[in-house]
Order: structure tokens, then sequence, then C-alpha cells
């Protein structure tokens, strides 16, 4: 597992550093939706739970594969966590959790080329690693006997079950897809990141908690026009 993160990590570092290779790299930008499962063998735990709104920040860059297929990759800020609320009939108490991981999807990308717009779906697994968590807790009083109260704790990372809250790595799945517009493209997309491994430390009666992360991003893209225009250049040649 080691193995496999570091040479994920290299791949991405090189293919957003190469300048013979990566042919385009971009910033992107967005809204995150983050809800976590939480369940073991017999209970559900997030049944109740909402989405939390957040923000993804990061860069990516594209390599083309043949034709309309690229690789795709980047090293992404991303919020994930989930909202829940517990309603009395003294107080509404919201808790929040924020976890921010830094993410780095390892995808392959097909584009449709309609000349005025560009259509693009991509999918592969993306690895996660938790750089800072905290939980936010808010109460909202009903009745004069309870106080407004804020207060915040940090996320305790790492695998002992009886220390810490959350292991700091994450893996899954993502897929989405978009429009690109424009000569130097303006992107917009939609993904969904499907988390596939436990992300507690706790593992008794089959307990695991897993991410979900819905986005909605907003990007540019720098440098070669990608693989069709290539083709078609040389062909007119």
């Amino acid at each position: 597992m080691k193995n496999l993160i570091r040479l994920s990590i290299l791949i991405a570092i090189v293919a957003i550093n190469s300048q013979s290779y990566a042919q385009r790299a971009g910033i992107i930008m967005g809204l995150n939706l983050s809800n976590l499962l939480i369940k073991d063998d017999n209970t559900k735990y997030s049944q109740d739970f909402k989405m939390n709104p957040g923000v993804h920040l990061g860069i990516i860059a594209e390599i083309p594969v043949y034709k309309f297929l690229s690789f795709e990759t980047g090293l992404i800020v991303t919020t994930k966590g989930c909202k829940s609320v517990l309603t009395t009939s003294l107080a509404d108490t919201k808790l929040y959790d924020y976890l921010f991981y830094l993410d780095l999807p390892i995808t392959i990308k097909g584009t449709l080329d309609l000349e005025a717009v560009k259509l693009y779906a991509a999918v592969g697994p993306y690895l996660g690693l938790g750089i800072y968590g905290f939980t936010e807790t808010k109460i909202v009083s009903k009745s004069p006997l309870v106080k407004d109260d804020t207060s915040t704790d940090d996320i305790s990372w790492g695998s002992d079950k009886d220390k810490n809250d959350m292991k700091r790595f994450d893996m899954g799945l993502t897929f989405g897809g978009g429009i690109e517009l424009g000569v130097v493209p303006i992107f917009l997309g939609v993904s969904y990141d499907l988390g596939l491994i436990n992300m507690s430390p706790k593992s008794d009666n089959g307990f695991h908690c897993n991410s979900r992360v819905l986005k909605i991003s907003l990007g540019v893209k720098f440098g070669g026009s990608g693989n069709s225009s290539g083709h078609k250049k040389s062909r007119r040649r």
C-alpha cells in the first residue's frame, strides 16, 4: 500500500511538472457537498446526516494518451465530512465535521469535440491524505433555560481506536463529466468521490466510515490543445 501511494504521488508530480508530456496544466476550484457513511453490522448511524458545504482548490495536469483519450491527475485540497442536527424542545444541536484532505486523482478522460464545445467524462481512483480537521458544535437555544454556544475540537489523526478519531489515508473512486469552452479552455464539471476504505480507526462489529463528496468545479487549462487537435494538424501536413 505504501509503495502504491509513493508511486501515485511520483506520477502526479512528474505529470504536473513535465514540459514534454503534460500538454495541458491548469487550476481547479469549486463547491463541495460532503457526507459520511457510518455503519456497522447492525446499525446505520449516518441515517440522518446532512451534506456539509465546503470547497476544493488545486492544480491539475492532462497528458494525451490516444486520440480522444487522456490521462488526468493533480493535487487538490478538498473538504470532506458531514453535518448532523439533534433537535429537542430546548435547543437544536448542530454538529459539523470538517476534514481537509490532499487528494490525488488518477483518471482516464474521454473527450468528444463538438467544435463549439467539448464534452468530457472521466473515471478512476483517487488517493487522499488527511492534513487537518475539526468538529464544530453549535447549540441554538429555543428556551431561556439554555444558552447559545459554539465550540470546536480538533480531529485526532491516527490508527489507535481508543485515542484517534480518523485515519489519515483515504482511497476511493472518482467519476464525473463536464464541458470545456474557448481556445484557452475554461471548464465546468460535476464529479462524485466514492470512498471505498474505512476512514475510522474502529472496525469492531464491522464498523466503518466512508467518505462521499459531490463536487461542482470551475477551472482553466493552459498549454497544448490536446490529442484531437494534434491529429488534425498532422493530417493537414
